[in-house]
């Protein structure tokens, strides 16, 4: 998570993909994180984990959930491409 928070605060990013299990907490916690500073790049979670749900998804104000599996590729590059267009 450490990791993911210095780059996503030196870096201008278009979209960021977290998933929910990092090496050092959640992707629920960067995403908080994140939104401290940039309230505005939109926020997919890509992730197998079923401890996350959309109502923990929005109130981070995240964009979204991909789960991992049949079809990942498919539903992320539709997703990524609604909410860049």
């Amino acid at each position: 998570m450490a990791d993911g928070l210095a780059k996503a605060m030196d870096g201008h990013f278009d979209l960021y993909l977290l998933d929910y299990y990092l090496p050092d907490g959640t992707g629920l916690e960067l995403c908080h994180l994140i939104r401290a500073f940039d309230s505005n790049t939109p926020i997919f979670f890509c992730t197998h984990a079923s401890s996350i749900s959309m109502p923990q998804i929005e109130a981070a104000r995240a964009q979204g959930l991909i789960r991992k599996g049949y079809g990942f590729v498919e539903w992320l590059e539709l997703a990524a491409s609604q909410i860049l267009s």
